[in-house]
């Protein structure tokens, strides 16, 4: 099971990017390599979707904060078969939690590896 976290324009493109991370846009290609690797075996792939709706501080144009919470162009293509997980304010409300694990089962194997089994 792989997660790609917060591959957005906003944090990814140096030039145009609010929040962008210094350099975050070298580690394009090894994720593209990494999601290459998990396809081959054929396993699960998410990616989430920082979402920032209806924020009081945000003053951005709408079509700022679309773009910005679009998928970085070369991750967009590649990730359009896998499954997308929207996060508000830097986290995974409860409710969709609770959805995630319906839709995806409670293996074990992999709760474990990433602290989820309650």
């Amino acid at each position: 099971m792989l997660f790609i976290i917060d591959m957005q324009n906003d944090f990814i493109d140096q030039e145009r990017g609010k929040m962008a991370v210094k350099g975050s846009d070298k580690l394009v290609k090894g994720i593209l390599e990494k999601v290459k690797e998990y396809e081959e075996k054929n396993d699960i792939i998410f990616y989430t979707l920082d979402i920032h709706e209806d924020m009081e501080s945000d003053r951005w144009k709408k079509e700022e904060r679309e773009w910005g919470q679009e998928l970085y162009p070369p991750l967009k293509e590649k990730l359009e078969n896998h499954i997308p997980l929207k996060k508000h304010y830097h986290g995974i409300p409860p409710k969709d939690f609770q959805e995630f694990r319906g839709k995806y089962g409670t293996d074990e194997k992999y709760l474990k590896k990433l602290s989820l089994l309650v």
